[in-house]
């Protein structure tokens, strides 16, 4: 698989692509640390009878950021599903401005995702919300579902633009 932003990405993709790449890096590692956490409380479970205390409650968290930190980094790459039936017969014009549609309406779910992702962000941290059996604080892992997703916002910003440069030149 290419790990670079294609050729034709436009000059926002690949300025991102160093921060989108070392945040993923990020989240490789934590999915590593939720497989030898998972690991290690199966097989204290199994054979001591000793589970780890809170291991689901940290995986649960963790999860979040392998998601987030991801999401991006596979924007990036397009490497999300695309439904390309009606679009891969038409004319490259039509093609184009369809995607801009497509981005334009992706853009703004991740707007709403990212107003949402603050509110429920202050709002938790406002309460002190904490999680049940280990009392880790809540917040933090609300701010990173806004960083992924205002990653994902400039590349898909960055697609935008791209796809309205194809529809625009003649």
């Amino acid at each position: 698989m290419n790990l670079r932003p294609n050729q034709t990405a436009h000059p926002l993709a690949k300025g991102l692509h160093a921060t989108i790449r070392a945040i993923n890096g990020a989240g490789t590692v934590v999915l590593g640390v939720m497989v030898l956490l998972t690991m290690a409380d199966v097989v204290l479970r199994l054979f001591l009878d000793r589970p780890i205390r809170g291991a689901l409650e940290i995986v649960e968290f963790l999860m979040v950021i392998v998601v987030f930190s991801a999401i991006a980094y596979t924007g990036l790459l397009k490497g999300h599903i695309v439904i390309q039936i009606l679009p891969s017969r038409l004319p490259e014009r039509p093609r184009a401005i369809l995607d801009s549609i497509a981005d334009l309406i992706s853009i703004g779910f991740c707007c709403l995702l990212i107003w949402q992702g603050i509110a429920q962000a202050q709002m938790t941290r406002l309460r002190n919300d904490i999680s049940g059996v280990l009392s880790i604080p809540v917040s933090p892992f609300y701010y990173v579902v806004v960083l992924g997703m205002v990653l994902m916002g400039l590349v898909l910003l960055a697609n935008l633009l791209d796809s309205v440069g194809r529809w625009t030149k003649k």
